[in-house]
């Protein structure tokens, strides 16, 4: 799967807002904390026409990530990210391995690696919810 998969944390209060803007949300980025995409600029930077965003909040009691939204970019102007979302029913959980825990613990959006992507079976999230997008 060629598709660029990206997690973004969001306030589970603004979910709503969130699937009815056709403009993605960016999360609090901690300035002190890890990972690459840790800015609105690295994020855009990054991200292509296509790629897909999931919703997904960790939970750090259980070691899971929910998903409940999916949605696939439509163009990128600017520092801003139009998307089309998906609602998903039910929730999707997912079961990070130890090492990618602390990756969805400390960094509120990064791109998942293809062969996570596949682990977690988003490819077929993907095509149910998208289905020309692959």
């Amino acid at each position: 799967m060629s598709t660029q998969v990206w997690r973004f944390a969001y306030e589970e209060n603004s979910l709503k807002y969130v699937l009815e803007s056709e403009i993605a949300t960016f999360p609090g980025f901690n300035p002190l904390g890890e990972g690459r995409h840790n800015s609105v600029e690295s994020i855009v930077s990054d991200m292509k026409v296509g790629a897909v965003i999931i919703l997904a909040n960790f939970n750090i009691i259980d070691s899971s990530a929910t998903v409940r939204a999916a949605g696939k970019v439509k163009d990128i102007r600017n520092d801003s990210i139009y998307v089309e979302w998906k609602k998903i029913i039910p929730s999707l959980s997912l079961h990070p391995h130890k090492i990618g825990a602390k990756q969805w613990e400390k960094e509120s959006v990064f791109l998942i690696n293809p062969q996570r992507v596949r682990d977690f079976k988003l490819d077929r999230l993907i095509k149910k919810c998208f289905p020309v997008s692959l």
